[in-house]
């Protein structure tokens, strides 16, 4: 059984900025690799592309098939995070755990998403930086179920 790193499992859910209430988003709905991901009001409808699954430190969008990446491969704080096609090897910018209300790169657990600038300006890219102990509310998240209307098709196979 794989594991969860504090994530749901078999479901769909949105990433919430616990600063702002804002939620992770593909910018402008892309579908391609190095889309940017971004904060955004959140949408009860057209909100595929705020929409993520998890699986074995894998977080997907549900609009565009994509994981998040941290772009370029580069642990290093300020890099941004964007969206690409899976990976079957070198992994380590692709896979992340949830812990704390912080949502950790799982090879560096010091480096965590965070509100680029700790803006809360919606359309703010998100990015890795550092942990914070203190004025750390832009790297804090919340993880909120997406409830499915009975059109949605849940490919993990259960209502």
């Amino acid at each position: 059984m794989a594991s969860s790193y504090g994530f749901p499992q078999d479901t769909y859910f949105y990433i919430k900025s616990v600063k702002t209430g804002l939620v992770l988003d593909v910018f402008d709905g892309q579908m391609g690799d190095d889309a940017c991901i971004i904060t955004w009001p959140q949408k009860m409808n057209d909100n595929d592309n705020q929409l993520w699954s998890f699986e074995n430190g894998f977080l997907t969008n549900y609009k565009s098939k994509r994981v998040l990446d941290i772009r370029g491969g580069d642990l290093k704080s300020d890099c941004a995070v964007v969206q690409y096609a899976k990976k079957s090897t070198k992994v380590h910018n692709q896979r992340f755990g949830f812990r704390d209300g912080y949502i950790y790169v799982i090879s560096e657990p010091r480096l965590v998403f965070d509100i680029k600038g700790g803006s809360d300006k919606q359309g703010t890219g998100l990015i890795v930086y550092k942990k914070k102990t203190h004025g750390h509310e832009n790297q804090q998240w919340e993880l909120e179920p997406f409830e499915q209307p009975h059109r949605f098709k849940n490919p993990f196979g259960h209502a």
